[in-house]
């Protein structure tokens, strides 16, 4: 991702109406269905000392880490959302910084999450994402975030310009095959791939397609596969759970 890229998304979010804090509706809802019991198995299973939440925004998931972890911060690219964080959530501490170069020490972090950030990296930033993330996590830390599959309506429908990527900036899609190869090569182990939504948007449901598509039977089915079967490979996003490979596994 060069400058321009950068910029534009920055500009997006620094215009944009929504501060990224709230969890109300029911996408976000889904979410935390899938997110908060991942964040209950993970703080029960790594020390939680330090969590940070990479691309925060203005705090929306990152509200969810201090009743799991001692010390919480939150870092964006986007200066306005930021300074929305610390004025909302002054016991979390936010700093504006770009997701590849933290200001933070090597070997420091338990739990490095990331929502709504992996979309806008392409496979160089990605990849240094992953670096940036096994730098600052102690061994045996754990990098937690959410990704949009390769093969799913959303990225579908971005080849014609009529998904999500139409009223943000321009989205990456990765498989899970790809991304599980880039993390084993910065140095992740035990990788797994939780399912976030099935379905993540009603795509085209003012339609009349969408209409006879996405009716009240069809979204309970859905909503009750998200339940009950979080581990099958046809979500449209995914959460990815890779820990740090230690120090003497590294060297053997």
């Amino acid at each position: 991702m060069n400058e321009n890229s950068k910029q534009k998304i920055v500009d997006y979010f620094t215009h944009c109406d929504s501060l990224w804090q709230d969890l109300g509706g029911e996408i976000l809802q889904r979410y935390l269905n899938s997110l908060l019991p991942l964040l209950v198995s993970i703080s029960k299973e790594i020390p939680t000392r330090l969590a940070i939440d990479v691309g925060c925004g203005g705090g929306r998931y990152t509200q969810l880490l201090p009743q799991f972890f001692d010390k919480v911060m939150g870092c964006d690219l986007t200066e306005r959302l930021v300074k929305e964080g610390k004025k909302k959530f002054p016991d979390i501490q936010f700093e504006c910084a770009d997701a590849t170069h933290l200001a933070i020490s090597d070997s420091s972090t338990d739990l490095a999450m990331s929502v709504g950030l992996a979309e806008y990296l392409d496979k160089t930033e990605i990849e240094k994402y992953f670096a940036e993330m096994a730098r600052v996590l102690v061994p045996g830390g754990v990098c937690l975030f959410r990704m949009w599959g390769a093969y799913s309506i959303g990225s579908l429908l971005a080849k014609f310009g009529r998904g999500i990527e139409a009223i943000h900036p321009a989205l990456y899609f990765y498989s899970r095959r790809a991304t599980r190869k880039q993390l084993q090569d910065s140095g992740f182990e035990n990788i797994y791939f939780v399912g976030g939504l099935l379905v993540a948007r009603w795509w085209g449901s003012k339609t009349i397609l969408g209409k006879l598509l996405w009716t009240k039977l069809t979204k309970k089915f859905i909503l009750f596969i998200e339940r009950h079967a979080r581990c099958l490979p046809i979500y449209e996003t995914y959460w990815v759970i890779a820990s740090r490979v230690s120090v003497s596994e590294a060297t053997e």
